[in-house]
């Protein structure tokens, strides 16, 4: 005669295999994907936050103007690249659930902005290797296809989010992404570097 603790047992069990397919449930989208606020490290800290001041929190607008601002007077590109460099940043920061920001900021350490930046094998303005991510850039239209702003965008934005997944911190799949041998270990500060000044022009650090 089964005892009402068996019965409880039993009764447990078959909730988890509707759940799960009787095997390992499925890990929260969060461990997959982790939150876009990952940084390579802290901002720095505000005076008027310092003051206990509440300052204006930024609107997306404001802040794109504010980010096409400092690239077109910083690295001197012109009006309309900068506007589109932004909105392309914007746009596959959420679709592959990084900060826009950091985008920016790894296409001003690997690019200073400029489409057409070539290096020999790296391509555009996150300077993408097409032979490394051929199924990638395939996807879009192929290796010429990396010198359009949005597409390269979208595709160093992909092949990160995959580095990320995989690494224990946006520092070292920022080092894997640039291939630590080439530009050192000092990568990372560096684009953390340009993210606090486009934070900083944006009012938000």
């Amino acid at each position: 005669m089964l005892t009402a603790r068996t019965v409880r047992r039993v009764l447990s069990i078959a909730a988890l295999c509707a759940l799960g397919g009787c095997g390992m449930l499925s890990p929260a989208p969060e461990k997959l994907f982790p939150a876009t606020t990952d940084f390579v490290g802290p901002p720095a800290p505000s005076p008027m936050k310092a003051a206990g001041a509440a300052p204006h929190a930024p609107s997306v607008v404001e802040r794109q103007n504010a980010y096409a601002r400092y690239i077109r007077r910083r690295f001197k590109v012109d009006s309309e690249t900068a506007s589109q460099i932004v909105k392309a940043s914007s746009s596959a920061g959420a679709r592959f659930r990084i900060e826009p920001a950091l985008l920016l900021a790894i296409m001003a350490v690997e690019s200073s902005y400029d489409p057409h930046a070539f290096n020999g094998t790296d391509v555009g303005l996150m300077q993408v290797n097409p032979h490394l991510h051929a199924d990638k850039v395939a996807q879009v239209g192929g290796g010429d296809a990396l010198y359009e702003i949005d597409k390269n965008i979208y595709v160093g934005a992909w092949v990160l989010r995959e580095i990320r997944n995989r690494s224990p911190s946006m520092r070292e799949a920022l080092l894997h992404y640039s291939g630590s041998r080439r530009l050192g270990r000092k990568y990372p500060d560096r684009v953390e570097e340009q993210r606090l000044a486009l934070e900083r022009q944006a009012g938000v650090s």
